[in-house]
């Protein structure tokens, strides 16, 4: 670029001096004089100046010009115009010269910028406010000289904006949305808006729906009504999922479409003075029955067993079919029995013959209406009635595995029989059987085969492929479902390597007069006294060993009543020396052993490597629980680079606390049988209550997978004890995500016998926590954005993020003490955002993570608002303030959004992230760096 400039200002010196020496020979010798002037010398490209010259002292008074980047402007009847583009800023000399006398010149020198297209660009650091706050507003304009600009708001009655602040002038009963405008004072074209929530107060109202049925048929309509409280309008508006099938006017739901399945509609009220008060209720709208007749299969033939309370029972059969190696054809039948009635289903099923272990499961109907399942479904809960552990009746509510609560009516445990098509049938004479093969492009019939395999089975999910009847004395004996036959290797049966299928034969039974039950309690079983002694002793011991194995790796050779059981590990002892440390061995068992005392837990935790470089397949380590002075305990686990026990978190309480409780009744067990013969006599025992397996698992068990235990057809919770009144053991099945399934067997012995040695802890490291940010290593740490990242005191990394600021950063013993001394990081982290000329800068900030130490089977958090009050409270202490208008713990208009707190202190913004889950991040900002959306 510099040896372009260089040349052409060569070039136009060479040309001046041409002109120069040929306008020499002019025998004028009067003086001449030229002048040289322009609007502007500052221009992008396609704007214009006009030039004025002037050129005296000869009657030639016309002029040339010269142009150094003829390509970049160019001028025609004395106006400059740009032509080209820059990409930054560029100069262009013009020199105009007299033509009587080329030595006479003047220049001037004209700057091209690049062109900006005029715009104003509004930050904030939200975009939401509440009455009684207010946000500054940061105006940017580019691309004009005149930087001015006037404010307009949609609602001056609601908002103003004086000196770039904006307020709210009154409270608003609904969320409402205000657009705020910057206009450009040079020219009104230019201009830019930002739309802001005016946030409502939390509402106080609440609304109810009442209707006169729940149901609603071809020719009826149904009353509904709402009724509005706690707010000063009262009105409500009216809303219905299916606009196409039902309407409401004038207080009454009227039907408007048809239906071929029974369907469900929501209508939901909604207060006209507050739009965050609604409810709704779910309708089921009845399919007609549709009159035919198929030989002997007549609609009212059909009806019968299409009646809401009936019994079927019959026998599930899964086949499949190896075409090329018949040995791996297989074929495996289960008993199955299902009982509905009005808002109840029950369904149990069992490996066929095999009567001991029977699966049972029990629904109703819930009382309340208007919950939201995941997938928008709306209607009554799901319940699931059992008999708990404590041998007492108990409903819960069935939820996914997120904890949201399952819907009734999305289920479809009810009779459906009654939507088939009597003339969709056909007889086929060989078989005596009247069949519904569904269409494969009939939505309708595909939903229907769906709802059908649902409320008629209890083991089956898939969509059924065709239904039959068996017709003896003008009523339907014998209900036939086939799934539709599945092929693997090829989509023909000529051409695949295996097909399966599942065959269900149903009796039709107790018509019109089928009760589902309710479950009763148990009544004690044989030698219960047995049991129950066992129990309370185990309750009360704070000493003994428990040896669990995985027996899905490992066999067991030896019977729970021989008392020795080889453990996991190398230690046969009753009291646990030093030293002890992790190792590796070519032999092993999977599993754990625990050593309890009332001072320590010691686990010897043992797994074992798919592969090894020197056969060791089998890793041992150890971990445990310390007790405190302090009413807190540590837990610890051994660690090479220390040399022994190092404890890893401090937990207030007890190791008392996390012992297994033994706490439930004998009676919901069932005496199965005695081995062994004199003091070794064992008494056997098996759950009969198979509902509750995770719960006693956890009764009994310090595993992991104890979390993971559920019924199983195979494998029933079992307990054994002595005469002395003790546990020797227990098993139970458990599944891992549905991927990994397995036993864990438990041995107990060694009872008020086990001690740890007090050297077993020498050199122990306790918990300290460390309650200065000075103390703490920050990871990822990468201030300059490029490069690798590294690790870099976290004290020095909030400076770099913070600068003087870092003075109000809190202590991190306000979230040690919150959260249970679950708190991990720091962890540093950027991103970029642009800026109006289109150029990235970047953000900084800092985040932690921390845990719950209170959350449900699915790992879903229970104690969430309690932490967050909690914290807030902590943090207000400390001189931080909530910015309610960044704060939404509702998790949105289905609640199960991610929920956000934000506190504020000078320039800091904490932002504590909660996904329903019992992890959260915690986020360290510049305050208006996170703005909630």
């Amino acid at each position: 670029m510099k040896l372009f400039k260089k040349f052409a200002a060569f070039v136009l010196v060479a040309l001046i001096a041409l002109t120069i020496v040929g306008c020499n020979n002019n025998s004028n010798n009067t003086e001449v004089a030229i002048t040289f002037e322009a609007d502007k010398t500052t221009l992008t490209n396609g704007e214009s100046t006009n030039l004025t010259v002037a050129v005296t002292g000869n009657d030639n008074t016309a002029y040339s010009f010269i142009i150094s980047d003829p390509s970049l402007v160019q001028i025609e009847n004395d106006v400059l115009t740009v032509i080209g583009d820059v990409a930054e800023d560029k100069t262009v000399t013009v020199v105009a010269y007299a033509q009587a006398d080329a030595s006479k010149t003047a220049t001037k020198i004209f700057t091209i910028k690049n062109y900006v297209e005029p715009k104003i660009e509004i930050t904030t650091q939200r975009n939401t406010i509440t009455y009684g706050e207010t946000i500054t507003l940061s105006v940017n304009v580019v691309g004009l000289e005149n930087k001015g600009i006037a404010w307009i708001v949609s609602d001056n009655t609601l908002v103003k904006v004086d000196n770039n602040v904006l307020s709210v002038l009154k409270e608003v009963n609904v969320d409402t949305e205000v657009t705020i405008k910057a206009v450009s004072v040079e020219t009104n074209s230019v201009y830019a808006e930002k739309n802001i929530i005016v946030k409502a107060p939390s509402s106080f109202g609440s609304i109810s729906i009442t209707t006169s049925k729940d149901t609603i048929a071809e020719g009826e309509t149904v009353m509904v009504s709402a009724t509005v409280t706690g707010l000063s309008d009262i009105g409500y508006t009216w809303k219905v999922s299916h606009e196409d099938l039902v309407k409401i006017e004038d207080g009454v739901l009227s039907l408007i479409g048809t239906v071929k399945i029974d369907t469900n509609v929501t209508i939901t009220a909604t207060a006209t003075g507050d739009e965050s008060v609604f409810k709704s209720k779910t309708i089921l709208v009845k399919a007609p029955i549709i009159e035919g007749q198929v030989g002997e299969l007549t609609t009212a033939v059909l009806s019968e067993i299409a009646n809401l309370s009936i019994t079927f029972g019959g026998v599930l059969t899964d086949y499949y079919t190896d075409f090329n190696n018949s040995f791996n054809n297989s074929t495996n039948q289960y008993d199955m029995l299902v009982m509905m009635s009005d808002g109840r289903w029950y369904g149990s099923w069992n490996v066929k013959g095999n009567t001991t272990n029977i699966v049972t499961d029990n629904y109703r109907r819930g009382s309340v209406d208007g919950l939201m399942d995941a997938y928008g479904n709306v209607g009554h809960a799901l319940e699931r009635l059992y008999i708990n552990k404590n041998n007492e009746v108990s409903a819960a509510t069935v939820k996914d595995y997120q904890s949201i609560p399952a819907i009734w009516e999305a289920q479809h445990l009810w009779n459906h029989l009654g939507n088939l098509n009597v003339t969709d049938f056909v007889y086929n004479a060989d078989d005596e059987l009247y069949t519904y093969t569904v269409d494969q492009n009939d939505m309708d019939g595909l939903y229907l085969m769906t709802y059908l395999s649902y409320c008629l089975t209890p083991l089956l999910e898939d969509t059924l492929a065709s239904i039959s009847f068996k017709i003896e004395d003008g009523h339907i004996r014998k209900v036939i479902l086939r799934t539709e036959l599945l092929y693997y290797g090829s989509d023909t049966q000529e051409e695949a390597d295996a097909m399966s299928y599942t065959e269900v034969e149903l009796i039709p039974a107790n018509i019109g007069t089928t009760v589902v039950p309710e479950p009763t309690k148990y009544e004690a079983p044989e030698n219960a006294e047995l049991l129950s002694q066992a129990l309370a002793n185990m309750q009360a011991l704070d000493n003994y060993k428990y040896s669990a194995k995985d027996v899905t790796t490992y066999a067991p050779s030896g019977d729970s009543g021989d008392y020795e059981i080889s453990t996991t590990g190398t230690n046969q002892d009753k009291v646990i020396k030093a030293k002890i440390h992790n190792y590796t061995s070519s032999v092993g068992v999977v599993g754990e052993v625990g050593y309890i005392t009332k001072d320590a837990i010691l686990i010897e935790n043992t797994g074992k490597y798919s592969y090894s470089m020197d056969d060791k397949l089998y890793h041992t380590e150890y971990s445990g629980y310390k007790q405190n002075n302090d009413g807190t305990y540590d837990e610890f686990e051994y660690q090479a680079s220390a040399g022994g026990f190092v404890g890893t978190r401090k937990v207030k309480g007890s190791i008392a606390d996390i012992l297994p409780n033994f706490d439930f009744s004998s009676d919901i067990f069932e005496f199965i049988g005695t081995k062994g013969n004199g003091d070794e006599m064992v008494y056997q025992f098996k759950l009969k209550a198979t509902d509750v397996t995770r719960d006693l698992a956890l009764a009994v068990s310090m595993h992991s997978y104890a979390d993971d235990a559920e019924k199983s057809s195979t494998k029933t919770f079992s307990i054994d004890v002595d005469k002395n009144g003790y546990v020797v053991s227990t098993s139970f099945a458990y599944n891992l995500s549905g991927v990994y399934y397995g036993t864990i067997t438990t041995t107990y012995s060694d009872f008020n016998a086990v001690e740890i040695a007090a050297d077993a802890f020498d050199g122990y490291t306790p918990r300290v926590w460390r309650t200065s940010w000075d103390q703490y290593v920050c990871k990822y740490f990468q201030p300059t954005h490029t490069g690798n990242s590294y690790e870099e005191n976290a004290l020095t990394a909030f400076t770099h993020v913070f600068g003087e600021e870092v003075v109000n950063l809190p202590s991190p013993k306000i979230f040690l003490e919150v959260f249970d001394d679950l708190v991990f990081g720091p962890f540093f982290d950027w991103r970029t955002r642009t800026n109006e000329l289109g150029e990235e800068y970047y953000i900084d900030y800092i985040s932690i993570n921390v845990q719950s130490s209170e959350f449900d089977e699915n790992v879903r958090i229970t104690n969430y608002e309690e932490l967050m009050e909690e914290l807030i409270t902590a943090l207000q202490e400390e001189g931080y303030t909530l910015d309610s208008a960044n704060t939404d713990m509702s998790g949105g208009a289905t609640g199960q959004r991610d929920r956000y707190v934000t506190m504020v202190k000078g320039n800091i913004e904490i932002v504590i992230s909660n996904n329903h889950t019992k992890h959260l991040s915690i986020y360290f900002y510049h305050l208006g760096d996170w703005i909630l959306k």
